[in-house]
């Protein structure tokens, strides 16, 4: 639940946008378009992507949906309401920071990007999630990616992303691979201090391959 709170305010992000007169990203034209259609094209394509074996896809799309003032509200409301659950959460357990992967997959390739939303099914969640709750968080590389990982790759979906994945780990191997440092609201200091903590020990200092 907490990370679908992300993918109600997309759509706000993109209203701001044209609000400032700002244009939006040219890669990302495309799912904004479906995005803000009509109620007949939208469904038609999201019926498209149900039969040709994009349910992933077309779920995406269909949260990413601009909502009523009254529904955002709510999505608002349950925010606040799981900050305050997870913060007590912490508290019980004695956690004071964790660390999440950042992705999946190592960086996208920029022609593949616009075919993902941000809700990308599961390619942004760990960040997004504690995002859109304001938890501060930070990124440490700590490793890259190995040669033996860019060979092949496989998931319970087998839909356009999955291929488009396979497609965009090719050629990978060296690029850092990143760890996020979490923390409680308000206490960015000691998620930057287990940051630090993470490069004196890791000592990562690598460059990606430039080609």
């Amino acid at each position: 639940m907490l990370s679908m709170i992300s993918h109600y305010i997309y759509p706000l992000v993109n209203q701001t946008l044209q609000a400032n007169y700002e244009k939006n990203l040219d890669n990302n034209a495309l799912n904004t378009s479906i995005i803000e259609s009509n109620f007949l094209y939208f469904y038609l394509w999201k019926f498209w992507l149900i039969i040709t074996g994009n349910k992933r896809l077309a779920y995406s799309y269909q949260q990413s949906r601009s909502k009523s003032r009254m529904a955002m509200d709510q999505v608002l409301l349950k925010r606040i309401s799981n900050q305050s659950k997870m913060v007590d959460q912490w508290k019980q357990l004695k956690i004071d920071a964790v660390l999440v992967p950042c992705s999946p997959l190592p960086a996208l390739k920029i022609e593949n990007f616009k075919h993902f939303t941000v809700n990308s099914g599961g390619v942004f969640e760990y960040t997004s999630l504690f995002g859109s709750l304001y938890w501060p968080q930070g990124i440490v590389p700590v490793t890259t990616v190995k040669e033996s990982e860019t060979t092949s790759y496989d998931d319970e979906y087998n839909d356009a992303w999955t291929k488009i994945i396979r497609e965009d780990i090719k050629g990978s191997a060296g690029l850092p691979v990143s760890v996020s440092v979490v923390g409680r609201p308000q206490e960015d200091e000691l998620v930057l201090g287990v940051m630090q903590a993470i490069e004196n020990k890791i000592k990562f200092n690598k460059m990606p391959p430039l080609k």
